[in-house]
Order: structure tokens, then C-alpha cells, then sequence
């Protein structure tokens, strides 16, 4: 497992399932070889039954980022979407779910927890990509479009458009 994770700077995407009877053990040793990082997005639907993607790193993604000091998951979800998408008419719905996703950030491997939460765009908005986050584009896509769009996107945000 050390020698896994030693090369996980080099792979682009991939996936670690962790399987044992006593999985927290495991999972608390895993955890502790990174810098534990929380944070929160949103699969945002409009009125017309699509759903708010942008697009950064050459993969369609969900808009999310990494809760501040003294914020709430539920306040993170709402200011990642508004802040990356300028999408700020929302209404928070129900905890849809959370995944976990490992990254490099200057040096340091880094292991992120999502908490992702289902919310409406009760009307049509400007849509203004975070360029500075290196979002080149956002969309609204079909459920036909995201299908269509799945290769090109983390396994992760996979795992979460499968459950709208």
C-alpha cells in the first residue's frame, strides 16, 4: 500500500477500493498519509431538467470546493456553486451524498471529502466561469448530454450523476 501511494502523483485518474473486515482501521490508516480537506458542491438543476456542469483540467465536473474556517458544509455547497458558476439564485435541497477523491496541490497529496447536495435554479442566469479556478466553460446539460459526456469526467462525479 506505502508503494501505491508513492506513485499517486503520477497517475492522471484511478481508483483505490479499500476492502477489509475491519475497513475503519484500514481507512484511518489510509487517511492519515494525506492532509484531510473538506468540501461541498452542488448537482444544480433548472427548470427546463438540466443540470449545471462546468468544465476545468480537460473534465466535465460538478461545481465544488473546499469549506473556509467557520463555514457550514451546506454554506460551503451554495458559495462553490455561486463562486464558480455565477449562478446565485439557488434553493438547497436534500444531501444527495459524499465522495472522497485523493489530488497533488504543491507537493502535498491531499485527500478530499465532497459533500454534495441536490439544489434548484428556480430561473435562467448569466453564467460566469471562475477563470481564475481554471473553469473554461460551463454548461447545462441534458440527461442525454451527461451521458454522452461521461468519459470525460472523473469517477467520482460519475458516481454522482448516476444517482439524479
Amino acid at each position: 500500500m506505502k508503494a501505491v501511494l508513492r506513485e499517486l502523483p503520477t497517475f492522471r485518474e484511478f481508483q483505490i477500493r479499500l476492502y477489509n473486515p475491519s475497513f475503519t482501521n484500514i481507512f484511518s490508516w489510509f487517511a492519515a498519509e494525506f492532509k484531510r480537506v473538506a468540501a461541498a458542491g452542488g448537482v444544480v438543476k433548472n427548470q427546463y431538467g438540466e443540470y449545471l456542469f462546468i468544465f476545468r483540467n480537460g473534465f466535465w465536473d460538478l461545481p465544488k470546493g473546499k469549506a473556509e474556517k467557520g463555514e457550514t458544509i451546506e454554506q460551503t455547497a451554495l458559495r462553490e456553486v455561486q463562486e464558480e458558476t455565477g449562478v446565485y439564485e439557488l434553493a438547497l435541497e436534500e444531501f444527495l451524498c459524499d465522495t472522497w477523491h485523493c489530488y497533488l496541490l504543491k507537493g502535498k497529496m491531499l485527500l478530499k471529502q465532497t459533500y454534495w447536495y441536490r439544489m434548484t435554479a428556480p430561473k435562467e442566469q448569466n453564467l460566469t466561469p471562475q477563470t481564475e479556478e481554471g473553469i473554461e466553460a460551463i454548461a447545462w446539460l441534458s440527461r442525454e448530454e451527461i451521458q454522452k459526456r461521461l468519459p470525460e469526467m472523473y469517477s467520482s462525479v460519475r458516481d454522482v450523476v448516476n444517482l439524479i
